[in-house]
């Protein structure tokens, strides 16, 4: 467990908020998670998580919360952003879709259009696209390839 792959897990699955608690443990909701009427003071969250010793994932009964960004998509807020040019998606998760436009707002339509599409490679010169449906496949990282342009939705 790491912060970045629970928030893209919680997003993943429709979630507004991801929090993580004692190292290991991820929880998804739509409400910011509270004690009570107050929030804990950051010291509270003071255990290091599992997969990756430099983050902090909460404390006993503590939660390291963060906003997923998830929102309903539709065409008229259809936001992506570029987040690895030159580079191309390390996972095999992924379909490979071919078109004739390599328009990067048509393929973010299309990437919207399926639903489940969450991010989208796309390889400039001919086209070539690629969509992932799982956010946290995001983490298994990427690998460098010219002329290729990695968008996720946001």
């Amino acid at each position: 467990m790491e912060n970045n792959r629970c928030t893209l897990y919680c997003k993943g699955q429709g979630f507004k908020y991801a929090g993580t608690e004692s190292a290991n443990w991820c929880l998804c909701g739509d409400n910011a998670f509270r004690n009570g009427s107050e929030d804990v003071n950051d010291n509270a969250c003071n255990t290091y998580c599992y997969g990756d010793s430099t983050q902090i994932c909460g404390g006993e009964w503590r939660l390291s919360v963060y906003a997923t960004g998830f929102r309903l998509w539709n065409s008229r807020n259809a936001i992506y952003t570029e987040i690895a040019k030159d580079h191309k998606l390390a996972t095999q998760t992924r379909k490979v879709v071919t078109t004739t436009n390599p328009n990067v707002f048509g393929c973010a339509m299309h990437c919207l259009a399926l639903t489940r599409c969450k991010a989208f490679e796309v390889l400039m010169e001919t086209g070539k696209r690629s969509v992932l449906y799982v956010y946290e496949s995001l983490c298994e990282g990427i690998q460098y390839a010219t002329g290729y342009s990695i968008f996720m939705l946001m």
